[in-house]
C-alpha cells in the first residue's frame, strides 16, 4: 500500500501535472520549495515594471542568502523610455 507522501503524489500529478514536475524537481535536487517564493515575487516585480532586468540568487555554503533584481529601462535615441 503506497504511503501518504505516494498517494499524495500521485493525486498531484492527476491534479496539476505541472505543480507535479516542480515537485520532483525540487525533491532531486534537495531544494526547499519555500526559497521560490521570493523568487517569484522578484520575478513578478520586474514583470510589473519596465519588462527587463536580470534576476540573481546568491548561495553561501547551500544556503540561498539572498534575491536580487536589477532591472533596465530601455531608452531610445530621443532619451525616451
Amino acid at each position: 500500500m503506497p504511503t501518504n507522501d505516494e498517494q499524495f503524489l500521485i493525486l498531484l500529478e492527476q491534479a496539476d501535472p505541472e505543480l507535479y514536475q516542480l515537485k520532483v524537481a525540487l525533491t532531486i535536487a534537495h531544494l526547499n520549495p519555500m526559497i521560490l517564493i521570493p523568487i517569484i515575487k522578484t520575478l513578478g516585480n520586474l514583470m510589473l515594471g519596465s519588462g527587463h532586468g536580470k534576476l540573481e540568487v546568491f548561495m553561501q555554503a547551500k544556503i540561498i542568502k539572498n534575491v536580487v533584481a536589477q532591472e533596465r529601462v530601455e531608452i531610445n535615441e530621443n532619451g525616451e523610455k
